[in-house]
């Protein structure tokens, strides 16, 4: 029954060292752009059934402490900060927005972009962005032709 102590108390020690290091990368990433938290999750370890049933009808069962279950990131909007630079956009709600970079797709909610020297819209890693870019003669979207890396000629003026 002693060990069984210890190990409990050790379990919730462990646990709570899990959890320490989520909230440490929280904070030293709090300024990173599109940055998300995380949170850690527990559970109770259930191993020992003292008794059948008690008078509610539930069993008297002795747990083992307490383990990590997961460590969930939380994709949440945080808030909108005008910068002052065009290029930088933000999402406002659900979604992310696809760079791509070395024939990899990736995703980001980080939407401080600029331009390369070839007028692409780029990451801050220099991953670029991709989107649709036709429009339908009505002015809709067209996203028949499928993703394409979003290039804007500097030097003209272009409809929205």
């Amino acid at each position: 029954m002693i060990l069984g102590s210890f190990y409990t108390g050790l379990s919730g020690l462990q646990a709570n060292a899990v959890a320490l290091n989520v909230v440490g990368n929280n904070l030293a990433n709090i300024n990173t752009a599109g940055f998300n938290r995380s949170q850690a999750n527990f559970g109770q370890i259930m191993s020992n059934t003292v008794s059948g049933i008690s008078g509610a009808g539930n069993p008297i069962q002795i747990g083992l402490g307490v383990k990590t279950g997961e460590v969930v990131a939380k994709f949440e909007q945080g808030s909108i900060q005008t910068t002052g630079i065009k290029s930088h956009l933000a999402i406002q709600g659900e979604g992310f927005f696809q760079v791509a970079a070395n024939g990899l797709n990736t995703y980001t909610r980080a939407g401080n972009f600029g331009f390369s020297e070839e007028g692409f819209v780029v990451s801050a890693s220099g991953a670029r962005v991709q989107g649709f870019v036709g429009t339908n003669p009505d002015g809709t979207l067209d996203n028949s032709g499928g993703l394409t890396d979003i290039q804007i000629d500097l030097g003209q003026a272009s409809p929205p």
